[in-house]
């Protein structure tokens, strides 16, 4: 049997029948969707920042900022389907983008 991370465990379990606890789980706090979604969409989402800002250390903080955000409103987004929460990182991203701009010149 392989547990969720992928790395085989024995299919008898613990003794007395109980399964042994995941102690070290990375995304015991409600977050693997958030986790999910960064690892498929940080390198798009930066691209796309990277694209308005022509500056790569510019674009990561960008989207940086925006999944701080997304983590702060997780509760709220995480009933969401992907393609909208995805949608609301890309414009938030482009806002972001927009705003760092608008710095720039002052």
């Amino acid at each position: 049997m392989t547990d969720r991370i992928g790395s085989e465990r024995p299919a008898t379990g613990a003794p007395g029948g109980a399964e042994p606890r995941d102690t070290a789980a990375p995304h015991a706090d409600g977050l693997a969707g958030l986790h999910e979604l960064y690892r498929r969409q940080f390198l798009p989402l930066t691209r796309l920042a990277a694209m308005f800002l022509g500056d790569r250390a510019g674009a990561q903080d960008v989207v940086q900022d925006v999944f701080l955000s997304l983590q702060r409103r997780w509760h709220r987004l995480a009933p969401w389907p992907e393609s909208r929460i995805v949608a609301y990182a890309r414009r938030a991203v482009v806002n972001g983008a927009r705003s760092a701009l608008r710095h720039r010149s002052v």
